[in-house]
């Protein structure tokens, strides 16, 4: 199964998702692209936390994000 990317909605542009659970981020000015590492949260859920270059910060459920991008 070929791995495809797809950009996550209201983080303008920096940040993409796969449909098989990966987050990178978009090689930017000062930032290189990366695969992001996940978290396990409490309720046994891969989270991620992002941020932007305006300070704000996200955090994220993985399969929810697979789930918007992928789910028509």
């Amino acid at each position: 199964m070929e791995e495809i990317w797809k950009d996550i909605t209201g983080l303008k542009g920096c940040y993409q998702v796969s449909n098989k659970g990966n987050v990178r981020s978009i090689t930017r000015l000062h930032c290189k692209g990366v695969v992001l590492k996940q978290q396990l949260s409490k309720k046994g859920y891969n989270r991620i936390r992002v941020g932007l270059s305006t300070g704000e910060k996200y955090s994220f459920s993985v399969h929810r994000l697979v789930a918007m991008a992928f789910i028509p």
